[in-house]
């Protein structure tokens, strides 16, 4: 659950801040917004059991992560942990 703000100017977001609402088990269910939700979920569960698309490369393979799982793992882990490249990041 989060809460996020738009500040929208000649139809393009300007500015944005959001905030992560955590929910946790002394947190009651409202009723009226899950009788909303369960109504609406019954219109949309034959539309998002429907593939629309799919992935060109796989990131797993049967025997582990495939090759392009592993360039993005890489990728990824560069990104956050060589300084050089952190820093640009923050440009």
């Amino acid at each position: 659950m989060g809460r996020l703000d738009l500040e929208v100017l000649d139809g393009r977001v300007a500015n944005w801040s959001g905030r992560l609402i955590l929910l946790g088990p002394n947190v009651k269910e409202d009723e009226e917004i899950k009788s909303i939700i369960d109504e609406h979920k019954k219109l949309m569960d034959d539309s998002l059991k429907e593939v629309i698309a799919g992935p060109k490369y796989f990131l797993t393979e049967p025997g582990g992560i495939s090759d392009q799982g592993k360039i993005l793992i890489w990728a990824d882990s560069s990104l956050t942990i060589w300084p050089p490249i952190r820093a640009l990041m923050q440009l």
